[in-house]
């Protein structure tokens, strides 16, 4: 059994992402509004996608500590979380995606850490499925790994915001976007 890092703590039960359970398609319109208007981040938001590719970058090394990663071209490197979890426990090996990596801010390292990171700890840690409940799942462990409440915000942006998009959007990827969701969501994850 692989070892954690020591910076990572396992998550408390809460509700956190019960909340967002029923919200996902007012999260994805909102999401969705951001990338329509063509949305320019701010100072503070362009700062917490920073702050969040830096923590990134670091929860990256120690993943990479732990299994050995695989870049892929495709965009859909496993059929199913299962087939991922698998992977990791069989090979030690997990396949990261650097398909669609054009993102406003962060260089496709960052992007491609970013997938690494949320699929080796929280899907894998989660035991989440490729599906809402799933990504929330993820989420629930990858919060617990970003220490600053506006990284948060960010990271709420990139992992809820876009899955809640893409169900929204008729399972189709929106583009990546830097701005943050109303609060009215984020809220319950500053401090959590």
């Amino acid at each position: 059994m692989q070892t954690l890092p020591d910076y990572f703590e396992m998550p408390k039960a809460n509700d956190i992402t019960t909340t967002w359970w029923g919200e996902r398609d007012e999260i994805g319109r909102a999401y969705l509004d951001l990338v329509e208007a063509e949305h320019e981040a701010d100072p503070v938001e362009r700062a917490a996608w920073l702050r969040l590719g830096r923590e990134t970058l670091r929860h990256a090394k120690g993943v990479r500590r732990m299994f050995t990663i695989e870049e892929t071209p495709d965009p859909e490197p496993y059929p199913s979380a299962r087939d991922m979890v698998r992977d990791l426990q069989i090979r030690g090996t997990l396949k990261v995606s650097t398909a669609n990596c054009e993102h406003p801010i962060w260089p496709e390292r960052v992007n491609v850490d970013f997938r690494t990171v949320h699929d080796g700890m929280g899907h894998y840690l989660s035991g989440g499925a490729f599906s809402w409940q799933g990504e929330l799942d993820a989420c629930s462990v990858h919060f617990r790994m970003v220490r600053h409440p506006h990284a948060r915000r960010a990271m709420f942006t990139e992992c809820i915001g876009q899955v809640a998009a893409y169900y929204v959007n008729g399972k189709q990827h929106a583009p990546q976007v830097v701005g943050f969701l109303p609060e009215r969501f984020t809220r319950g994850i500053l401090h959590a």
